[in-house]
């Protein structure tokens, strides 16, 4: 009787052993988690900071061509409208000039 006794408490804690074992079998792979899941969490943070520095470089690119874009154009308008006026002022000194002899 002593002999199952002795075998009855040496399950006991070996299953003591066992629950405990398998605690910290659980710790570690929650740590191991929640390292890989913060690690995936750093890597897409800067994945996403490297893309809004890239489209924030592209977007200064672009405000940069429209102004040079506008300037041009701007430029190119004011000549223009100093070319129109000067024929628009012609004009009317054509259209003038034919009003006066009609009229003589």
């Amino acid at each position: 009787m002593k002999v199952i006794q002795e075998i009855l408490e040496a399950e006991k804690k070996a299953e003591g052993i066992l629950k405990n074992a398998e605690k910290e079998k659980e710790k570690k792979i929650a740590k191991a988690r929640e390292k890989a899941l913060e690690s995936v969490t750093q890597g897409k943070k800067a994945a996403e900071k490297k893309n809004d520095d890239y489209v924030q470089q592209q977007m200064a690119k672009l405000d940069q061509l429209k102004k040079k874009i506008r300037d041009s154009y701007a430029s190119e308008i004011n000549v223009i409208e100093k070319k129109a006026g000067k024929k628009i002022d012609k004009a009317a000194d054509v259209m003038m000039k034919k009003l006066i002899e009609e009229v003589k």
